[in-house]
């Protein structure tokens, strides 16, 4: 037959596992010994578990977002060992009861809370010592989270300063070639000025009914058979060169240069010449050419104001 275990006896077992079983820190057969005492309805130790379960939850919420000092965790576990002492001192020390008659043998409630009575000082020095130990532990615990976030933190901003170097340095990028693209604008809205006021002139002198022509030869530094022509429109003064046979390639390119009779030398134009040597400029003098000399030279500057090298071409007489 089963030996029955007085119930005074459970209840002492049951009480010095509340605070693990509050944690879920029980073995399966300790927890079965709380769960069977839980079961019999003792009010005492339901609201000790709902306390201590209710102090674990909020551990956490109290404790501050700060680096916890070096000095505190030695500090509180000083303190957590001398209250385990004082405790246990405690529940060590007789209790003087006062001097009284011999009372009649005591009933079995009364008997169950004698046996039940012992265990109550100890107990809750221990439940205060638990809760200090949480509170210690909940304290490490979130300067371990805070220090994993500081360091997290560190990652995140290494991170987005790469981040915004790489985006400054493609801003950089963006930006050398936005100029080059309007460099490149710029310059095919000049050629196409320049073709459209090419195309003008040719149209102007070529549509005139009245046109002046003045044929140019090559020079002796001039490739053999270079030849020219000059057709001015006599209304306005609008004139086209067609020159062929000069040298092609190589940096610059022509300037028609009229010489008056004061002895002055004017650039009236400036052309460039395709692979096979011919090219076709455009200008627009005053009045008419009459008799004035007439010479072509090679520059490399168009802005020149002066022939700088030989005659290439020159006015056939």
């Amino acid at each position: 037959m089963t030996e029955q275990r007085p119930p005074g006896d459970l209840h002492e077992r049951s009480g010095e596992l509340i605070e693990a079983y509050s944690l879920d820190a029980l073995e399966a057969d300790e927890a079965a010994i709380v769960n069977a005492h839980l079961d019999e309805g003792c009010e005492d130790c339901e609201e000790e578990i709902s306390l201590l379960r209710s102090i674990v939850d909020r551990i956490p919420l109290g404790v501050p977002l700060r680096r916890t000092p070096p000095v505190l965790k030695e500090r509180v576990l000083r303190e957590v060992q001398a209250d385990i002492e004082a405790g246990a001192a405690r529940a060590a020390a007789p209790i003087p009861l006062p001097a009284r008659r011999a009372a009649p043998e005591p009933s079995a409630p009364s008997r169950i809370s004698a046996l039940a009575a012992p265990w109550r000082p100890a107990r809750f020095a221990s439940m205060a010592a638990s809760v200090a130990i949480l509170a210690a532990v909940g304290l490490v615990g979130w300067n371990v989270v805070l220090q994993g976030d500081v360091s997290n933190l560190d990652d995140e901003n290494e991170a987005l300063l790469a981040t915004v170097a790489t985006v400054e340095e493609q801003q950089r990028d963006a930006q050398v070639a936005l100029q080059s693209a309007q460099e490149e604008v710029a310059d095919a809205s000049a050629r196409s000025d320049e073709l459209e006021t090419r195309m003008t002139a040719i149209v102007t002198v070529m549509g005139s009914d009245e046109q002046e022509r003045v044929s140019l030869a090559g020079t002796n530094d001039a490739p053999r058979g270079a030849w020219g022509n000059i057709l001015v429109n006599s209304n306005d003064g609008t004139f086209i060169i067609l020159a062929s046979g000069l040298e092609p390639g190589g940096e610059g390119g022509y300037v028609l240069w009229i010489h008056t009779e004061g002895g002055d030398v004017i650039p009236v134009s400036f052309f460039y010449v395709n692979e096979s040597g011919n090219g076709l400029g455009y200008g627009k003098i005053d009045g008419e050419l009459g008799n004035a000399s007439i010479t072509v030279s090679h520059e490399y500057d168009r802005s020149v104001r002066a022939p700088t090298g030989p005659s290439k071409m020159e006015r056939h007489r």
